[in-house]
């Protein structure tokens, strides 16, 4: 075999798999161009957990560092595996292991399960909106709690039931009633 088939081999072998850094987005495309050493890649796909019927977004950013598969060493088909971890992007939370699942966001935002503690905490920094076109059930063996600095609204059309103790110094009130009754006062109790 001679020197340029065994060096054009080996280059294409070294190009399989190679880590780069995020230099372009067009995210309209779902696009990106990634810096691999002095080689610049094309327009490449990113993975996604699903791209059917049923879809996931979650775009990699403009300097994140990417691992980046090219099929037959051609940086120019190549897709993007995903993002690895440097220094500066560690990993998120403080002290994680794996016990951990943690989706961290840019603005302090995070959604992480602990499966030791069988705990979930959900911490959102600013608005959450929850929209359900059908039923709202919610379940609990313990006590449900509901610690609002502000007002504290349920509306609906009919009220079916509220049981329980009314505790405190608030003055809880109910609009509407399975009876027709237009408005229900309640006092709770000191």
């Amino acid at each position: 075999m001679n020197n340029f088939v065994t060096s054009e081999q080996l280059r294409l072998i070294n190009n399989l798999l190679r880590i780069g850094i995020v230099l372009e987005a067009d995210y309209a495309k779902a696009r990106l161009k990634v810096k691999m050493g002095e080689l610049e890649t094309a327009w490449l796909p990113w993975l996604t957990q699903r791209a059917g019927g049923d879809r996931s977004w979650w775009a990699p950013e403009v300097g994140e560092q990417v691992m980046v598969l090219s099929p037959g060493g051609d940086s120019s088909q190549g897709v993007i595996l995903g993002a690895l971890y440097q220094e500066s992007s560690a990993k998120p939370g403080d002290a994680l292991d794996e016990n951990i699942h943690r989706v961290e966001y840019q603005n302090g935002t995070f959604i992480e399960h602990d499966r030791k503690k069988n705990e979930l905490n959900i911490n959102v920094q600013g608005e959450m909106k929850i929209n359900v076109s059908g039923n709202v059930e919610v379940v609990a063996e313990g006590d449900v709690n509901i610690d609002a600095g502000g007002n504290v609204a349920i509306m609906g059309k009919h009220t079916q039931a509220i049981t329980g103790v009314v505790t405190g110094e608030s003055i809880c009130h109910f609009t509407g009633s399975p009876h027709g009754d237009p408005s229900t006062t309640v006092k709770a109790s000191k």
